[in-house]
């Protein structure tokens, strides 16, 4: 039950690692911590802002897996504390399980990273923002996809959900899955469709960059005998479709 701050930005080599008390960024100026590792809340608080009515920010870089299973996430002030995936050598999992409270914590994917959900059921909540920056990317799991509103798909936050012209989106769901109308809402850069199962458009799509089929099907129709729907799937002139598989005519 303690609560343990650190007044000043740092970097930390390692992990992050939450079990219980509170865990407070900043109180009386705005702060940032650097977590190259992993951060791993499974009680407790990681509160970013603790001073209530104030700006002092709280900024969150994670190198490393963000896993949430149980505990807060919490910030009270009124400027917005922020959490930013910053990784730069792999593929960086997001698991969700515990409570985000307050209005301002808002979530960055930045250029170069890549935030990969853990499983149909993950979701990135409270009621801050989303960005996926250009030339990030998002691992897709739910079967929903991802949305730009409501409380579907992987990305729920309340906030505005930003996913960038330019950046790079994987459908790798262990269900069949829509894309959403997060991705069909802008141009992606490339698309990946790594999954046993369909993905299938939400509207017409159009990508800047390459498709790569790496298992299983893309459809453009639920109904692909009765043409229910028209959405189209377009690729910028000189780039790449790859398949990994077979493609079987109807």
């Amino acid at each position: 039950n303690s609560d343990f701050a650190i007044e000043q930005n740092i970097t930390v080599g390692g992990n992050l690692i939450i079990t219980g008390g509170i865990y407070r960024l900043t109180y009386g100026s705005p702060r940032t911590q650097t977590i190259k590792g992993d951060v791993i809340i499974t009680g407790g608080k990681l509160a970013l802002n603790t001073n209530n009515g104030t700006s002092y920010n709280g900024t969150l870089y994670v190198g490393g897996n963000f896993s949430h299973t149980a505990g807060t996430i919490d910030e009270t002030g009124i400027g917005g504390s922020s959490i930013v995936f910053n990784g730069t050598s792999g593929m960086q999992t997001y698991t969700s399980g515990g409570t985000i409270t307050n209005t301002n914590i808002d979530f960055t994917v930045n250029n170069g990273a890549y935030l990969q959900m853990a499983t149909p059921g993950t979701i990135i909540g409270g009621a801050g923002t989303f960005t996926l920056a250009s030339g990030g990317t998002l691992g897709v799991t739910s079967s929903a996809g991802i949305t730009t509103s409501g409380a579907t798909g992987n990305i729920q936050v309340g906030g505005v959900r930003t996913y960038s012209n330019g950046a790079n989106y994987i459908y790798n769901g262990n269900v069949a899955q829509v894309t959403g109308s997060g991705l069909t809402q802008n141009t992606p850069a490339n698309l990946t469709i790594n999954t046993t199962n369909t993905v299938t458009l939400s509207a017409g799509t159009t990508i800047s960059g390459n498709l790569l089929i790496a298992q299983g099907t893309l459809a453009s129709d639920i109904y692909p005998i009765t043409g229910n729907a028209t959405r189209t799937f377009t690729m910028a002139a000189g780039t790449t479709l790859t398949l990994g598989r077979s493609i079987t005519p109807y």
